[in-house]
């Protein structure tokens, strides 16, 4: 258990003064310790042109189920993190459990939010929150939306250890041998559901064309920020234990798709701006 008295709030300017968990409450519930297994993760990767800067944590499922920090206000976790979360404790389950589903756009932005939210307290956590800024998290809060920085995934984990697990990578993007901008890889685990938030936070995308390519979803993936007409989950492609190591690193050699796998993917769909401001900040 970590303690941050005297800091703020990483969602408001309201004193840090409530515990919230990594992972919520409900997900114990579907997978309980005598479940998933002895073993469960919660690690951080921090990888710039050093492979090797990793620091990982390794909890007993029951501790990890109740892993807290006192990073957010009693306003912030009873109020609208709690609103989230009764909302993904009906609509997520039997993703986790790796039964088919389809999401319209509204719930692929709630999940986006969803997972947002979970990384940003997983690297706060874990003490490495620079990923995401204030502004960042104040759209979170008040928009229940990502950063248009940010571009979300969701994956499926065909392996034996079903578990829940965090993971977080950087790195850096050149062009031509010049540093363009930073990467960050947020992987979240819970059960056969895979999220994957990633993202530049000192370039929006649509500002830039040569970094609009990293917005086209593999084979491996499905795209749900930006959203697209209709999300259907799972893709074809199931991850292993091995495919999840690279993909959880932001690594450059994804799988090879099997034959027979169509790449082409629907395309997202347009948002009104007004939903979709660079900064939520007044």
């Amino acid at each position: 258990m970590t303690e941050n008295s005297g800091r703020q709030c990483i969602f408001c300017d309201h004193p840090a003064n409530s515990y919230e968990h990594i992972f919520p409450d409900w997900i114990n519930k579907i997978f309980p310790p005598g479940k998933i297994g002895p073993v469960a993760s919660i690690s951080t990767q921090v990888v710039i042109g050093n492979d090797d800067a990793t620091n990982q944590k390794t909890f007993p499922a029951n501790k990890l189920a109740q892993l807290t920090a006192k990073i957010v206000c009693c306003c912030c976790n009873g109020g609208w993190m709690g609103d989230m979360e009764g909302r993904a404790s009906q609509l997520l389950p039997p993703s986790l459990l790796g039964h088919d589903a389809t999401f319209d756009p509204e719930e692929q932005i709630f999940i986006a939010a969803w997972a947002t939210k979970i990384a940003m307290l997983g690297e706060t956590i874990m003490e490495y929150a620079d990923s995401f800024t204030r502004d960042d998290r104040w759209l979170v809060r008040k928009q229940r939306r990502p950063p248009l920085h940010a571009m979300v995934y969701l994956a499926i984990y065909g392996g034996p250890n079903i578990g829940t697990a965090y993971f977080r990578s950087l790195g850096d993007i050149t062009k031509d041998g010049e540093p363009l901008t930073n990467l960050y890889v947020h992987t979240i685990q819970i059960g056969r559901l895979i999220i994957q938030v990633r993202g530049f936070p000192t370039i929006p995308l649509s500002q830039n064309s040569s970094l609009k390519q990293l917005r086209e979803a593999r084979f491996i993936e499905i795209p749900i920020f930006p959203p697209v007409e209709s999300c259907k989950w799972p893709p074809n492609f199931r991850f292993d234990d091995k495919a999840l190591g690279i993909y959880t690193s932001g690594g450059k050699e994804p799988p090879v798709p099997p034959p027979g796998i169509a790449l082409n993917l629907p395309e997202p769909t347009p948002q009104p701006e007004s939903t979709l401001p660079e900064s939520g900040v007044p």
